[in-house]
């Protein structure tokens, strides 16, 4: 349709809806009009279409280029706007906040510091909380995973021993468990918290901690239900505070009986091997393997003395409870007791004695002239295997700081629990020599730790045979000892020497010992090479535990014993019945699981140090004046407070700067029987400050300083009035 034609339906229309009310004249003028508007813009049209077909190119790129202009400077101006429009906002919320802190009042806003602290401290405790709750988890399933057989008494003795002196590979382990992902679920529930703080989420924020205090607190629970219940300390608690009269009357004391030594006293090496169990030979020879990894040993049983009868299975001791870890297992031996006594098991390390009350084997070899030593390739010290062996025998200690500090391993070397087996048996030829060839008879205790769990050490000598490391391990450790054994039978003192051979407590690794069924009898290792007498029975197989081996190492010497009973344990070269074949294995379990009268009263006088009866109280410290002439201040410690304190060192600190920077530290004197003396030397020009203070410390058996005395004097040298 042309525009004329549009314009006259236009005119038709506008007609039929106006019939009457317009002119006729007018409606024509309308038409004339619109008929040369529109004849104008015809041509307009007609001319833009001309110049259209006239336009260069570079009018075309100029025309473009103006249309980008003007599209930049629109978006320049919206960004100058949107810019202007935050500024205001800015402002707007500054100028808020300004009037608002003019009305505030100061109790206000120390309101709104303390809602900022609780924030915090909500973030931090939740947080650790979560964090906890992990670690709790990882440690008590890396504690199941490494121990599956886990019981109380062991647990109780890993988590109250020291680690001094322990493997680092077994603390090493439990860091790498536990640790890594507890510091990831810290750092990162404490990043998100903190975003969440930091961008005003309140709800968001509150919610999250309660549920990151939620999910720790979860964790904890579960993880803590399930260890109640596989390690069943309810039960234990319950057993411990049963008082049971089976260690009282059974136990026969050595005190009371007179034990008969040959007229030639017999030499003794009593051998220790860790870990080492019947176990691990083959079904052949009454093992739980399908191999054999203690081949050599096994030799050793069939060819002497292992109470085996004429059975054709080696035979072994049970681990009865207190006698579960290294310590326990050498007490028990050695003792005929169990160490099952409801204190720290590393307490034994601060006592000055080990139940000296006891008449052990190192006690009674000790009244007899023996002359007896201790050889480890560890620290001596740990578990109070010193402490014990020092008490019971006075033994001479060879440890690692000795083979050490002796030249007998290099300089600085330190590997596994100390240094390897293969050291250990070269220091023990070299001893045995020396102890030989004395006049007095002799005692050698050693204890082995290659086969320690988990996986035990592969030195350089070990076999690769086997696909299990700890296999491999055995192996090699039974082929040291093999040789160690028959050196010394090439020996002339061999002849009027015992040789016992023993495990100190079942294996603790799970790897290893995983595949041996719950109806098989793990027993340790035993076996008595050249004894001085023979079995009364040779056809029986004996039941015992390893406190019979404390009477019977007594009979292997040629002791005669009345009754053939001490201890707990029965001389098992006679026929008289051991307690676990009179009342069984299961029984005995239950009996010294329980509390004992006997074994309280020997904790009854273990002694502690009580600090507080004895902190700034004068009736101990007497301060005499200072002496210009010698510039001494002199302060003597009662003798009355060793009631209180074990240990009789003691020692001074004095200082006059607030850095202690010119600290001294004096060392006590003490007269024999008598009160302790300390000289605190002051001279002019050392101490510049115008106070000296000074701290009377006594020295615990573990090494630790504690103050149990503070003087403040005014330094003699600047203002003479002596001591406050």
């Amino acid at each position: 349709m042309t525009q004329k034609e549009h314009i006259m339906a236009l005119f038709k229309k506008s007609k039929a809806s106006k019939e009457g009310t317009v002119a006729e004249h007018e409606v024509g003028a309308t038409y004339q009009t619109s008929l040369v508007e529109a004849e104008k813009d015809s041509e307009k049209v007609k001319a833009a279409n001309e110049k259209e077909e006239k336009v260069t190119p570079s009018e075309i790129k100029k025309d473009a280029a103006g249309s980008q202009d003007a599209d930049l400077n629109l978006f320049s101006q919206q960004m100058k706007r949107w810019k202007r429009r935050r500024t205001l906002r800015k402002r707007r919320k500054a100028k808020i906040a300004e009037i608002r802190s003019r009305k505030a009042k100061p109790i206000n806003r120390g309101l709104r510091w303390i809602l900022f602290g609780l924030k915090v401290l909500i973030m931090l405790l939740a947080a650790t909380i979560c964090a906890f709750g992990i670690f709790f988890n990882r440690i008590m399933g890396w504690m199941h995973s490494t121990w599956p057989h886990l019981n109380m008494e062991q647990l109780t003795f890993m988590m109250r021993n020291e680690l001094t002196g322990a493997s680092p590979e077994i603390v090493a382990s439990g860091v790498r468990a536990a640790i890594p992902m507890t510091v990831i679920v810290f750092v990162a529930a404490l990043a998100l918290l903190t975003l969440l703080f930091a961008f005003r989420r309140h709800a968001l924020f509150l919610t999250s901690s309660v549920v990151f205090s939620a999910v720790g607190l979860i964790f904890f629970s579960i993880t803590a239900v399930d260890t109640v219940d596989q390690l069943e300390i309810i039960q234990h608690i319950e057993r411990q505070n049963e008082i049971s009269d089976f260690v009282t009357t059974q136990y026969v004391n050595p005190h009371l009986y007179y034990l008969s030594f040959p007229e030639e006293p017999r030499n003794l090496i009593y051998i220790y091997v860790e870990s080492a169990e019947v176990t691990f030979t083959d079904y052949d020879n009454g093992g739980a393997m399908s191999f054999n990894a203690i081949p050599e040993l096994t030799r050793l049983a069939h060819a002497h003395e292992d109470f085996s009868g004429d059975s054709p299975f080696i035979n072994g001791a049970y681990v009865l409870p207190g006698g579960a870890w290294t310590i326990a297992g050498m007490f028990s031996q050695t003792a005929g007791l169990p160490l099952n006594i409801p204190i720290p098991r590393n307490d034994m390390i601060i006592q000055d004695t080990f139940f000296p009350e006891l008449l052990t084997l190192g006690g009674i070899l000790e009244r007899e002239g023996y002359y007896q030593a201790l050889l480890i390739g560890s620290d001596a010290a740990f578990g109070g295997r010193e402490l014990y062996y020092t008490t019971h025998g006075n033994f001479t200690i060879w440890d690692y700081y000795y083979a050490h500090d002796t030249g007998r391993i290099p300089y600085g070397h330190r590997v596994w629990w100390g240094f390897e087996d293969w050291r250990l048996f070269e220091i023990a030829r070299e001893k045995v020599s020396e102890m030989a060839s004395g006049e007095a008879p002799f005692h050698l205790t050693m204890l082995t730790v290659d086969t320690h769990f988990p996986h035990g050490w592969v030195c350089e000598y070990c076999p690769d045979y086997f696909e299990d490391q700890m296999a491999n391990v055995f192996l090699c450790g039974s082929a040291q000892v093999y040789d160690f054994v028959n050196w010394i039978k090439e020996q002339d003192f061999f002849e009027n020497t015992t040789i016992i051979i023993a495990g100190d407590h079942l294996t603790m690794d799970v790897y290893f010992a995983d595949h041996v069924t719950e109806d098989y009898d793990r027993k340790v290792y035993v076996a008595i090479i050249n004894s001085a007498v023979e079995v009364e029975d040779p056809t029986k197989r004996r039941e015992f535990s390893t406190q019979d081996l404390f009477p019977t190492t007594l009979a292997a010497l040629g002791v005669h014993i009345p009754g053939n009973r001490l201890g707990l344990g029965t001389n098992l070269f006679s026929t008289v019945p051991t307690l676990i074949e009179q009342y069984g294995f299961e029984l005995m379990t239950r009996e010294l699981e329980r509390g004992s009268d006997l074994m309280d009263n020997l904790v009854a006088d273990i002694e502690y140090d009580d600090f507080e009866a004895v902190i700034q109280n004068p009736e101990f410290i007497t301060v005499f004046p200072f002496n210009y002439e010698t510039d001494t201040l002199s302060i003597l410690v009662a003798e009355s407070i060793l009631e209180y304190l074990r240990s009789d060192e003691f020692m001074l600190q004095v200082w006059s700067q607030e850095l202690q920077n010119d600290l001294q530290r004096v060392h006590s004197t003490r007269i024999e029987e008598g009160p302790i003396l300390l000289n605190a030397t002051i001279p002019a020009g050392v101490f510049w400050g115008s106070q000296v203070e000074i701290e009377v410390i006594n020295v615990d058996l573990r090494g630790r300083r504690h103050v149990i005395y503070e003087i403040q004097m005014v330094n003699p040298h600047m203002n003479p009035y002596g001591v406050e």
